[in-house]
């Protein structure tokens, strides 16, 4: 049997909810290491996923639980939702906790949504397939922020090892740090009133800033060690030198997802338009 081309190898990746450039595309948002080619042929000519990919998948899920921009089918029996949240903290026990609320409420949504299309039609789930999926938390789609309230007096009363747990799930975890890039996409607005936000921008940043940390196992995080703090003063003292400039700046704070590596952190690009 002929190779197949670049074309036909995506189309045989094709899946009713999301297309191999699809697939791709939020595999590179997550930052997995993935090879060029998903999908393979094998000697019987079966269309196979490179056992790359497979790696980089279970390795994210052992940190996030769910995928849903790279999942195809219906979220498992037992999994929790990975939901990204709205939030002001600096705190990462204060994110933490705040995601996992996020999850439980998520969880609740789509149990009640599904049992709104079950009344009308028992055999909803399966007929409808992705169309059956909570709209705010679909497969092969990143999934919406949620705007979670988390009170002082709820941290207040969280054990070391909570407190250990909800810091550790802030970092490790891709809605934590995406949750962590957004916060401080708002705190820069909000200092440099003269720079704009950007999001998906589609050229060479004339500068950047990273801020990179190595983590190994939770028994061995602190959970008080002020790490957002220190991210968003290296960002503030990095943007500080264009704070005069008559120049038009956007910029973007994205998460580095290198698990692989056990990195994690965000990385700031700076635009001129």
């Amino acid at each position: 049997m002929g190779k197949k081309s670049r074309q036909e190898q995506q189309e045989a990746a094709k899946d009713a909810s999301c297309s191999l450039m699809e697939l791709e595309r939020a595999a590179e948002e997550l930052g997995l290491r993935l090879s060029s080619l998903i999908v393979y042929e094998d000697e019987e000519g079966v269309q196979r996923l490179n056992p790359l990919y497979l790696a980089a998948i279970s390795e994210q899920l052992q940190f996030d639980g769910d995928i849903p921009e790279l999942r195809i089918g219906a979220m498992p029996e037992g999994v929790m939702p990975a939901v990204p949240i709205e939030t002001d903290a600096m705190d990462l026990v204060a994110i933490g906790l705040s995601l996992e609320k996020a999850s439980k409420n998520t969880l609740d949504e789509i149990k009640s949504y599904h049992k709104s299309l079950l009344a009308k039609d028992p055999f909803a789930l399966s007929r409808l397939g992705k169309d059956a999926d909570l709209p705010a938390y679909r497969r092969g789609r990143s999934p919406s922020f949620v705007k979670i309230d988390t009170s002082g007096s709820e941290i207040a009363i969280l054990t070391d090892k909570e407190r250990q747990n909800y810091a550790w799930k802030a970092l490790s975890s891709t809605p934590g740090r995406k949750s962590v890039a957004q916060m401080l996409e708002k705190r820069i607005e909000e200092s440099f009133p003269s720079l704009h936000r950007m999001s998906g921008v589609d050229q060479i940043p004339i500068d950047e800033s990273h801020w990179q940390t190595m983590f190994g196992g939770k028994e061995d995080f602190n959970p008080g060690c002020g790490l957002i703090g220190l991210v968003w003063k290296s960002f503030h003292r990095f943007l500080e030198k264009y704070k005069a400039s008559k120049r038009s700046y956007g910029f973007e704070v994205k998460p580095v997802n290198r698990v692989s590596d056990r990195q994690a952190g965000w990385s700031l690009y700076l635009y001129e338009y």
